[in-house]
């Protein structure tokens, strides 16, 4: 967990994403999930979705997703991976309209890792994760707390219920957004939280509009942590406080040993990543934000019964 007390004073208006290519983000989306789009009741079920995706444009979705992944050996892929780097909106957004269901069916509404007790139920589990990030943070009741690639809401309905804050997510995804909205409306939660389409690369909105922001496993996909970093620390008033759980690789990777980085590559793959930053890298990162890191801690590395 990181905080801060000094944001930059340079006021600026909101970035937004353009006009056209977001419509064109929610219309091929709606095209792609059909009439499962607003589904729910018992027509939300896994195989029913599955059924009614319209499936060209799912091929279409799947070949676009898995061509980012044809150029380049893992001995020397680093123009591939430039690439990646420079189309991440694309990327993670097939990657996202291809599996979100399949995430939802199997893992719930929070895609995101958390450590077990033995015997610990999955849900439980999931959700002391995600009381632990606030409660850290010192979330307090009513306060405005963004919510840094919010998936399908379900850390945000979560921290809500938990910490009584308003809560802001913000997520480049159509279908996830509309996701999201669904559980919000079932945890009766639609005054307390928002979701709003943007990228997390420029955020839309003001400087200086949110107390404390978090961002859970999402902006290791962002392809430059600085940026990311630095749109945070814009986006918090003075005083306000960032916790993020980060997603990245520890100092006993070795980027000269091949096995490892096949390993690498294999993570990038099968989670839309173009490229894996170090832990190193993510402190670098938050400290040329300009944040002053309170709190640090590796939370894979412990002693646990049940592994990570």
């Amino acid at each position: 967990m990181c905080g801060h007390f000094h944001p930059l004073n340079t006021p600026s208006s909101p970035p937004t994403m353009s006009k056209m290519a977001n419509e064109e983000d929610l219309l091929r989306s709606k095209a792609l999930h059909g009439c499962t789009w607003e589904e729910t009741g018992h027509k939300n079920s896994f195989i029913y979705k599955l059924a009614k995706k319209n499936h060209h444009i799912l091929q279409a979705t799947f070949e676009r997703y898995m061509d980012s992944w044809k150029e380049g050996q893992v001995e020397d892929e680093s123009d591939a991976k430039a690439k990646r780097l420079s189309a991440h909106t694309t990327i993670a957004n097939s990657y996202y309209d291809i599996f979100t269901d399949f995430f939802e069916y199997e893992w719930g509404p929070s895609f995101h890792y958390c450590r077990f007790y033995p015997g610990e139920p999955f849900r439980q589990a999931i959700a002391r994760y995600e009381h632990h990030l606030p409660a850290q943070m010192a979330i307090e009741p009513h306060i405005k707390v963004l919510d840094i690639g919010c998936g399908v809401g379900g850390p945000a309905c979560e921290i809500a219920h938990f910490t009584g804050a308003h809560i802001t997510g913000l997520n480049i995804n159509d279908y996830q957004i509309t996701r999201a909205k669904q559980h919000r409306a079932n945890a009766g939660l639609e005054k307390q939280i928002d979701f709003i389409k943007g990228d997390f690369m420029s955020m839309p909105f003001d400087s200086e509009s949110f107390d404390a922001c978090y961002a859970i496993e999402a902006t290791f996909y962002a392809p430059s942590l600085e940026v990311v970093y630095g749109q945070v620390y814009k986006v918090l008033k003075p005083g306000g406080v960032f916790g993020c759980h980060e997603f990245a690789l520890t100092d006993n990777y070795e980027p000269t040993n091949l096995e490892h980085r096949r390993i690498v590559r294999g993570i990038e793959l099968g989670t839309g990543v173009g490229q894996m930053k170090t832990v190193k890298s993510c402190l670098q990162a938050l400290g040329h934000a300009g944040f002053t890191i309170e709190k640090y801690e590796d939370l894979a590395a412990n002693d646990d019964k049940i592994p990570w």
